[in-house]
């Protein structure tokens, strides 16, 4: 690296530390009020000092542009923290309420299933809660966590409910130092959690993306077998719903549940058949913007119809800022794009810097674009088998990413999967490869019927996947 500007890198690092300043200083009333006052003062003397003529190239410049970008992550990270308060003295009436029973109405966010119920999340837009005088409808805009009898059939997201709930209070950690859910769900906008007594009414899902991503599961659970259909759709589309706890509960423990969540992974599986396409269109500047267009439609279709998770946000970011670098030759280093795409997500979002998914997210990339391109040569460099040499890189990015994360992992939950990098080995390469021959069996169904000799390699290879975590 030496030579090289990572201006990125600077200033992702600076904002961080502003962030995890004001997360440190507990900063109410008008002490907060003073400080984005005076954060506002010296980003402005900043701004004003380019114009000064006797401050240009100056070293006193770079020390203020150096501290604004502090005081920025400061500043954007309280504004965030002074709106989760007042959200929750939104909310506060909620307490009253806990323990009994109120109507809630909204829209199905997404389905957990579990041995003995389901886990109903709910996008909240109003509640009624009857009292001796008034039982009027009561506007809002939250998340709710609700659970439910598993013998109810099963919704698919984006259905509206209208349902009766018991209200309960969130749990607080009762573990200091490990994963706080209570806090997680706050901070994610999830506030009310309680038990689904009984349903009022159920609107199936009308035309949008949800009608879409249903009718991908129908087609998926036509196409394959019961025993590997809940997992073919957890696998393409993130939805757990029909997954059983004993299957995910296997996954956890040899390290594959992130196969499950749509993430980076994922992302990377549906990017390689894209940039191979992009690679041969040609070198042109036409051809370079039709390639990018392209890039952009896949990544953000793909996004949209997994559900615009943060998790998939951030690797779609990532994808694109890389494809954008290489097509059109943009003066700029890999680590200096990971470093432009967290600054970028940590600007509308500061609080993820705190949240387990963005650091493990940023913390495996970070770690294959430093360990891996001098491991690469010297395999390439000592190893002569094609075959051995593939097995050799696979098995150094499972190892550099199990080690490198090992700490973060027992820091949030508490436990770390050493016959991860095995599992991973044996399972990784062939969901690459069928990643795309799922997808392109689901666009021969839109216009014929598919013939089961098609899909059966799909099926023995998802069978075979779903059998590694039980040896």
């Amino acid at each position: 690296m030496k030579g090289v500007r990572l201006p990125a890198v600077r200033c992702a690092a600076l904002l961080m530390a502003g962030i995890l300043t004001e997360s440190m200083l507990p900063l109410r009333g008008a002490v907060a009020w003073a400080a984005l006052i005076v954060t506002a003062g010296v980003l402005s003397a900043a701004s004003l000092s380019a114009w000064v003529r006797r401050f240009r190239r100056h070293y006193a410049q770079t020390v203020l542009y150096l501290l604004s970008i502090v005081l920025a992550g400061f500043s954007l990270s309280l504004l965030h923290s002074m709106g989760a308060r007042l959200e929750d003295d939104r909310m506060r009436w909620v307490d009253w309420v806990r323990g009994e029973t109120v109507t809630v109405s909204g829209r199905v966010d997404r389905v957990q299933q579990r041995e003995d119920d389901r886990v109903i999340w709910m996008r909240v837009d109003s509640m009624r809660v009857r009292t001796e005088s008034d039982a009027s409808w009561l506007a809002m805009r939250t998340g709710g966590r609700f659970v439910m009898d598993a013998t109810q059939p099963v919704w698919g997201e984006g259905t509206s409910v209208v349902a009766g709930v018991r209200l309960e209070r969130i749990r607080d950690n009762r573990n200091p130092g490990l994963f706080d859910y209570g806090a997680w769900m706050r901070s994610n906008g999830w506030r009310l959690v309680g038990e689904m007594l009984h349903v009022e009414s159920v609107t199936p899902v009308g035309k949008g993306v949800e009608s879409i991503r249903e009718g991908i599961r129908g087609t998926l659970m036509e196409q394959y077998s019961m025993k590997t259909a809940p997992f073919v759709v957890a696998f393409l589309l993130g939805d757990r719903t029909l997954l059983s706890s004993d299957v995910r509960q296997s996954f956890s423990r040899a390290g594959l549940s992130h196969i499950m969540a749509v993430s980076g992974l994922h992302v990377g599986f549906v990017l390689a058949p894209v940039w191979f396409l992009m690679q041969r269109l040609g070198a042109g500047a036409v051809h370079r913007t039709a390639g990018f267009a392209l890039l952009l439609s896949v990544m953000a279709g793909y996004a949209v119809l997994t559900g615009m998770s943060q998790s998939v946000l951030r690797a779609t970011f990532m994808a694109v800022l890389f494809g954008a670098a290489r097509l059109f030759h943009l003066p700029s280093t890999p680590l200096n794009i990971l470093c432009a795409s967290a600054f970028t997500m940590l600007s509308v979002r500061p609080s993820d810097l705190l949240e387990p998914g963005f650091q493990l997210s940023y913390a495996a990339v970070f770690l294959l674009l430093t360990w891996m391109p001098a491991l690469t040569d010297r395999i390439e460099n000592h190893v002569r088998v094609p075959l051995f040499r593939w097995l050799l890189t696979m098995l150094s990015v499972t190892l550099i990413v199990q080690i490198g994360m090992a700490p973060l992992l027992a820091g949030w939950f508490g436990e770390v999967s050493w016959i991860a990098p095995v599992s991973n080995l044996v399972t990784v390469p062939l969901l690459s490869l069928l990643m795309t021959y799922s997808i392109s069996l689901l666009g021969i169904a839109q216009v014929m019927v598919v013939p089961e000799w098609i899909v059966l390699p799909a099926e023995y290879a998802y069978r075979w996947i779903l059998w590694v975590p039980e040896m």
